[in-house]
């Protein structure tokens, strides 16, 4: 048995050796030639309101935009890595995309996701593909969502202004420029990203101090109503039981039955025992239901509770405080305060939303009108050029590709 054990180990031991050798030989190929994979999705034809002559031109000039990135030094040809580039038009009919009104005046847009899949060598002898890619660059048009940072709240919280756009975090500027264009950085520098426009506007505008406060105020009553809508009427278990009685009287009338032929006196007893049970039963429900009903009433009540510390907050403000912009902290959340910081204090992040304003819709609705660019990124202090998949978005931003000639394909 010792010997056994003994064995095992050594296996486990040389095992483990062995994966870390394999684990520490991996490392990219940069001499490999990749491939441009195109995989259009040709949806156009969904985006009604457009002519015939309409999508043509709209197609044109996004197939020059993409020619513009398949030209560029990094991906012509690629090396170490294959680019597979997803090309998409959007309908116009996506309201949760656009989240400005009428839906089917949004200009119409375009998406080109281009994945990073590095090549690996495993210390085999043999080369291997990524299966999975942790790296893109996407570049849109006439898309804000792009345009604007991260959520501030979490992937399942997303905090809505009242006519439905989405409260972001303000786009941070760093210390870079690309062909003249400022570039933004998202939380933790996991993206880089710019725009290009014509436009005299941002494609953000600030939310306020009170449209946040609000904002929060909203969010509870919407999550209490969210939680009753989730569960079932207050009588519909009491309805459930009346359904049934039927079968429960034929039940116990057979039971009764049975236990008649033998004992009658048991037989008195049983029916007895059922008759109590059904009354108890009724009671129980009756009494569940009465309880639910109760506590629906009460729900009012708890929402005025919980939002009651925003509206106090809401009166402490003077109005040039209400009507200035929102600097959140996600580490003061609202279950001891609404997050509201000062700008300059730690961790502070302006709070915005999407410029309902910033589409000129008198223009024809395939103008390019923006065009944003994000990347996925690291620090610059973690960034190093053996890492092929970031360096190569790194060197797509900032050196390789001229944005000029991009901006150039601006109406």
């Amino acid at each position: 048995m010792a010997s056994h054990i003994r064995r095992f180990v050594w296996f486990v031991i040389i095992g483990g050796c062995l994966c870390g050798r394999l684990a520490a030989q991996t490392h990219y190929v940069p001499d490999k030639v990749g491939k441009w994979t195109l995989n259009p999705q040709p949806s156009l034809r969904k985006m009604f309101g457009l002519s015939a002559a309409e999508k043509s031109r709209f197609q044109t000039k996004t197939a020059a935009l993409t020619s513009l990135i398949r030209e560029c030094k990094t991906f012509n040809p690629p090396m170490g890595f294959d680019p597979v580039v997803f090309a998409q038009f959007l309908a116009a009919d996506e309201c949760w995309v656009w989240e400005d009104k009428p839906c089917p005046a949004h200009p119409a847009v375009f998406r080109l996701e281009v994945y990073i899949y590095e090549y690996l060598d495993f210390g085999t002898g043999r080369i291997y593909r990524d299966k999975e890619a942790e790296t893109e660059a996407m570049i849109t048009v006439n898309d804000l969502t792009h345009a604007l940072g991260a959520y501030p709240f979490g992937s399942n919280v997303h905090r809505m202004l009242p006519d439905g756009r989405t409260i972001l975090y303000m786009p941070r500027e760093i210390p870079l420029r690309v062909s003249g264009f400022q570039v933004y950085e998202k939380p933790l520098g996991r993206s880089k990203h710019f725009f290009l426009t014509r436009r005299d506007r941002l494609p953000w505008v600030p939310v306020t101090r009170k449209q946040f406060l609000v904002s929060l105020m909203d969010e509870t009553e919407y999550r209490f109503a969210s939680e009753a809508k989730r569960e079932s009427p207050c009588d519909f278990r009491y309805r459930e039981w009346i359904s049934e009685q039927e079968t429960r009287r034929r039940n116990n009338e057979k039971w009764y039955q049975e236990k008649k032929k033998t004992s009658p006196a048991d037989a008195e007893k049983l029916r007895a025992e059922l008759e109590k049970r059904e009354a108890e039963q009724r009671a129980d429900l009756l009494s569940a239901q009465a309880r639910c009903e109760e506590d629906r009433k009460q729900i009012p009540a708890k929402v005025a509770k919980e939002n009651e510390r925003f509206r106090a907050e809401l009166a402490r403000l003077t109005p040039a405080e209400r009507a200035s912009q929102a600097w959140y902290n996600p580490r003061m959340d609202r279950y001891n305060a609404s997050g509201l910081v000062a700008p300059t204090a730690p961790r502070a992040g302006g709070l915005v939303a999407i410029n309902p304003d910033f589409f000129d819709r008198s223009r024809p609705r395939t103008d390019f009108q923006i065009i944003c660019v994000e990347v996925t990124s690291k620090p610059d202090f973690e960034l190093k050029k053996d890492d092929i998949p970031y360096y190569t978005l790194h060197e797509f931003l900032t050196t390789t590709m001229d944005w000029q000639r991009v901006a150039a394909l601006l109406d």
